[in-house]
This record gives structure tokens, C-alpha cells and sequence, in this order.
């Protein structure tokens, strides 16, 4: 899940890392804010990489 973060957020290693953690416990976390179009192009791409390299995640686009 790191590096799928890395890979469609651009975010840092450490970044990356403590994402991951907050979903691991929280069951969700924000990434960031986008416009509509960009949040479910990110989400779509998200699933796939994650799915690519057997990981189950899903991401959903939520209004702000």
C-alpha cells in the first residue's frame, strides 16, 4: 500500500507509511482534496495498482 500511495499521491515515504497505519487502524483515511474528476481517476487508479499487487483496497470519493 506504499508505494501505491507514493506512486498516485506523490507522497513521501514516511508519509506514505503513516497513511497507511491510520487506515490499518482507523479503517479509513484522507489522502487529500481533489476535484471530483480527479479524486475518482486517482481512486480508479488507486484500486488497480493495489490490485495489481494483491492488496484488498477499496476507495471511495466523498463529497467535502
Amino acid at each position: 500500500m506504499v508505494y501505491v500511495l507514493m506512486s498516485v499521491f506523490q507522497l513521501k515515504e514516511a508519509d506514505a507509511q503513516g497513511k497507511m497505519l491510520e487506515v490499518h487502524k482507523q479503517g479509513k483515511g484522507r489522502v487529500g482534496n481533489f476535484s471530483y474528476d480527479v479524486a475518482r481517476t486517482k481512486a480508479i487508479q488507486t484500486e488497480k495498482l493495489a490490485r495489481d499487487n494483491d492488496f484488498p483496497l477499496k476507495c471511495t470519493v466523498e463529497p467535502m
